[in-house]
């Protein structure tokens, strides 16, 4: 057993390899169900009872509180973003996009693109925007998805924004394009590495993680973005947070850091397995999902 998630101090879900889960109902473990040892790559819900996480080979996962969901679409699942518990979209491999209003999920925007889209944000009631690689941004609006012009070709794999006029886009080489509700433009990150993660507090608070460890923070000052100290070298694949003194930080090898508005400083997750998503129903109940089917919760005392 490589990982644990609990939905209460009575039903705690312990993750080893092959899928297998064994659950802890207050006095021992049992097992239960195989669930997935299939790679992780995002998570999301709507609360700790209610939380879907998307991954390799078409994996499609939902916690309801009391049992997982499991299924299999056919197809490599890269990003997940939600506005509510009936308002969720998950992307990925030759430009597949599925939206689920609570009871089905349906397939969107077929043929605006091949690309494998890897990330998507939207504004709750307002527009879904999805990147991919080459460059690739979708937006809908109205129903209907349409592409829109990055104006580069670099892979993009991370989206988030704090208004349909104010959004980042982020990816190889270092690349950040912002969206103004007009245009994409690009904006200059400070380094060459790949990122793969971008989530902000606020238009003044954005944060952006990568390869290498890197973090780069933009302040809203100017255009530019300003790197920020790391205490690891482990590449960096998921970001998230309550507030910019609550932000969570995932990668390779188990790696989870925790800025508190001062330093990032790293966390034990006990796992040296690839972590890729992160998100949490509040900043006391946060899930990381990551290789082999790893999933963990943590709940601060």
């Amino acid at each position: 057993l490589n990982a644990v998630w609990g939905s209460s101090d009575t039903n705690v879900l312990a993750v080893g390899g092959g899928g297998v889960i064994q659950r802890w109902n207050g006095a021992n473990f049992t097992p239960t169900l195989l669930v997935t040892a299939d790679d992780l790559a995002a998570v999301w819900g709507s609360s700790g009872s209610d939380v879907f996480s998307v991954g390799a080979f078409g994996t499609r996962m939902h916690w309801d509180g009391a049992a997982w969901d499991v299924e299999n679409t056919g197809f490599d699942l890269f990003g997940l973003w939600g506005a509510s518990g009936t308002d969720v979209y998950h992307v990925g491999f030759g430009g597949a996009i599925r939206h689920y209003n609570g009871a089905s999920w349906t397939a969107e925007g077929i043929g605006v693109t091949t690309e494998p889209l890897v990330g998507v944000w939207g504004v709750p009631g307002a527009e879904v925007f999805a990147v991919g690689l080459n460059g690739t941004i979708l937006r809908k609006g109205g129903g209907t998805w349409e592409p829109l012009a990055s104006l580069t070709t670099q892979n993009l794999l991370g989206v988030w924004g704090s208004s349909v006029t104010n959004l980042y886009a982020v990816g190889a080489n270092g690349t950040i394009r912002h969206y103004d509700g007009v245009a994409w433009s690009g904006r200059p990150s400070g380094t060459s590495n790949q990122l793969n993660g971008v989530w902000g507090s606020s238009p003044t608070d954005v944060f952006a993680v990568g390869a290498g460890g890197t973090i780069v923070h933009y302040d809203g000052t100017g255009i530019s973005w300003s790197p920020m100290t790391s205490p690891t070298v482990q590449s960096l694949w998921g970001v998230w947070g309550t507030s910019g003194s609550n932000v969570y930080a995932v990668g390779n090898t188990g790696t989870i850091l925790h800025y508190d508005g001062v330093a990032w400083t790293r966390m034990t997750s006990g796992t040296t397995r690839i972590l890729s998503g992160v998100w949490g129903a509040t900043g006391t109940d946060i899930f990381v999902v990551g290789a082999g089917g790893t999933i963990l919760r943590y709940r601060p005392i």
